[in-house]
């Protein structure tokens, strides 16, 4: 069976909605704390999203959100 060329994939499969990066699954008043932590570093935001119970918290997840949003996301 021929494997389907990427173009042929997502003709076949259109996204329903837009992207949701893992981020923006987090409640609204934990995303809101993430965003005003100043120089709280990401290591130490994944380390409090795993205490909280988001296990699948990374340094990438977390990191890249910030960074998108126009913030810092180590210390100087």
């Amino acid at each position: 069976m021929k494997k389907p060329s990427l173009e042929d994939f997502a003709k076949a499969n259109p996204r329903k909605s837009g992207y949701r990066s893992w981020m923006e699954t987090l409640p609204a008043d934990v995303l809101q704390q993430i965003d005003e932590a100043g120089d709280i570093s990401s290591s130490q935001v994944v380390a409090w999203l795993k205490s909280l119970g988001y296990a699948e918290a990374t340094h990438s997840k977390v990191d890249h959100w910030r960074r998108t949003r126009g913030r810092r996301t180590t210390k100087p």
